[in-house]
């Protein structure tokens, strides 16, 4: 058993991620595990992520007392961009290293008038309602 699943099964943690695959496989890059096309809706995120150009609106430098940084698996990454989000009503911070595009729950629910469902007895998908007319559905990955 590697160091990471012992570090799992120790922590006895539960929790629910949609669209997230963890996956460990020796040298591989992660941008060839994880689909940067993938917009992944996590309940444990704290900021609003994104790699990919093409999902983002108006591109602002921040300053450098405004920089986020995420350190994750010993990798620090520094996100001095931030944009409008393409496809819900939220500031995303952008870094073109990152290896996913991730929302947090908690950013999706602070949406005014948002409402997010899930019934699995129809689908495993959640849904984040806007307004009356407009939805995204988060499916699972796999």
């Amino acid at each position: 058993m590697d160091n990471v699943q012992r570090k799992i099964e120790e922590s006895k943690v539960g929790g629910v991620q949609f669209g997230i695959n963890v996956t460990q496989s020796g040298n591989a890059n992660p941008k060839d595990v994880v689909d940067c096309s993938w917009i992944l809706l996590d309940t444990c995120s704290t900021d609003i992520i994104c790699c990919k150009v093409e999902l983002l609106n108006n591109l602002l430098n921040y300053t450098e007392d405004k920089v986020l940084y995420i350190l994750t698996n010993d990798v620090e990454i520094h996100y001095n961009t931030i944009s409008d989000s393409k496809f819900l009503p939220l500031n995303t911070h952008f870094n073109e290293e990152s290896i996913a595009n991730v929302i947090s729950l908690n950013a999706s629910v602070s949406i005014p008038g948002a409402r997010l469902a899930m019934d699995t007895s129809r689908e495993r998908a959640i849904v984040v309602h806007i307004e009356d007319s407009k939805e995204m559905k988060f499916a699972e990955c796999f």
